[in-house]
């Protein structure tokens, strides 16, 4: 009996290969994943564009720190009676330096 070929109900041999169910599954198991896959990627893409503006935000500031470090670095005396003589303020300060002030 070993020999004999597997017989179903109607009476055909089994043949090899996948039925429609199984394709039907597959095929909805493979969309669920690439769907799972795209969401994943679009709130990846989301949380990027937000740190990327972050990141410009601190540079911007990083920036402005510097330069303001440098300018109060490089202030110099000015003679009493000089027009650059160092004033300052709550709100600002000027005088005499050797690096470049801001424009405005």
């Amino acid at each position: 009996m070993q020999g004999l070929p597997a017989i179903r109900r109607n009476g055909r041999g089994c043949q090899p290969g996948f039925t429609l169910v199984e394709m039907l599954v597959v095929l909805l198991i493979v969309g669920m994943v690439s769907g799972l896959l795209f969401d994943g990627a679009a709130q990846l893409m989301g949380m990027q564009a937000r740190l990327d503006g972050q990141l410009i935000r601190l540079r911007g500031e990083a920036l402005r720190a510097d330069w303001l470090r440098q300018v109060v670095q490089g202030l110099q005396p000015d003679y009493a009676d000089g027009k650059q003589i160092f004033k300052g303020s709550p709100r600002g300060f000027s005088g005499l330096s050797t690096n470049a002030a801001l424009p405005g």
